[in-house]
């Protein structure tokens, strides 16, 4: 099949025609509902899947993460950046990447722990040595505990959530790397931008995809249809519960401008490892 460079809707919903599915909204086999989440202090062999078990507001941080996976605009970013790959690449890419997000276990810390020894320390971590390759989060946010999370850091599982997409940045090549970077400030500690913890390209796509949630729930902007502009930022910097949301303080913090971060927020959808024969790898 010859190669296709340029990317665009239409080329999005010829990608949805291979992999039509995945573009109904529909759920997948584990998907999330009825689980058994794992308790906070727990050995968490036994965790939930898909964010089973997380509060009302994880649940709804999910099922959006999910329809943005699946979404047009989600797809012609990602063709954006994978110029070289066919459209059933990006087809199988967008399945393994939402497969990916909704297999991942979920599970609680106790109140006090080597991760986490209190509320304002770690909220959640993805892959940690004890947990691999599950989310686990501090026991504000589940489900079956009164006490909540700040608002500041409730988009936390969503947060973790977007490291299990591009695998904690094992899937981002070095030209997307180069490209956020290219993008992000110097920092006080004078550390290489790709070694600070808030412009590694992971942790600030991380920051990305809570921002574009709360933009959606606060009716300024859809990341699944709409290209992002100024006007929609400046909307966002209106709004209290995104102006006061730590993600979105750490992404305007560390961005050289708004016009660039208004690049990133239209170019960069997901990120992914190819080799040097632009084939994709699905893990």
């Amino acid at each position: 099949m010859p190669k296709i460079v340029s990317g665009g809707t239409a080329r999005s919903l010829r990608i949805q025609k291979f992999y039509p599915d995945y573009f109904q909204n529909q759920e997948l086999s584990g998907s999330i509902g009825p689980g058994k989440p794992c308790p906070p202090g727990e050995d968490c062999n036994d965790i939930a899947p898909e964010g089973g078990g997380v509060d009302k507001e994880g649940v709804k941080q999910y099922k959006w993460f999910k329809n943005y996976i699946q979404s047009p605009k989600y797809t012609e970013r990602l063709t954006d950046e994978l110029p070289d790959s066919t459209p059933e690449q990006i087809g199988q890419e967008v399945k393994s990447r939402l497969n990916k997000v909704m297999q991942t276990k979920v599970g609680f810390l106790p109140e006090s722990s080597d991760i986490s020894k209190s509320r304002g320390s770690t909220q959640g971590v993805w892959n940690h040595e004890k947990y691999p390759d599950k989310v686990m989060l501090r026991p504000e946010y589940s489900a079956l505990t009164p006490e909540k999370p700040s608002w500041a850091y409730n988009t936390i599982p969503l947060h973790e959530w977007s490291h299990t997409a591009d695998q904690g940045g094992e899937r981002i090549p070095q030209s997307t790397k180069n490209f956020m970077l290219s993008k992000m400030k110097e920092n006080i500690l004078e550390k290489p931008k790709d070694e600070y913890y808030y412009t590694q390209p992971t942790e600030y796509l991380g920051r990305m995809q809570p921002f574009r949630y709360l933009m959606q729930e606060e009716g300024i902007y859809d990341a699944g249809t709409e290209d992002f502009t100024n006007e929609h930022l400046q909307k966002a910097k209106e709004s209290s519960r995104i102006r006061n949301n730590a993600h979105f303080r750490d992404l305007m913090k560390n961005v050289k401008s708004e016009a660039e971060f208004i690049e990133l927020m239209n170019k960069v959808a997901s990120l992914n490892k190819k080799d040097n024969k632009n084939r994709i790898y699905n893990t």
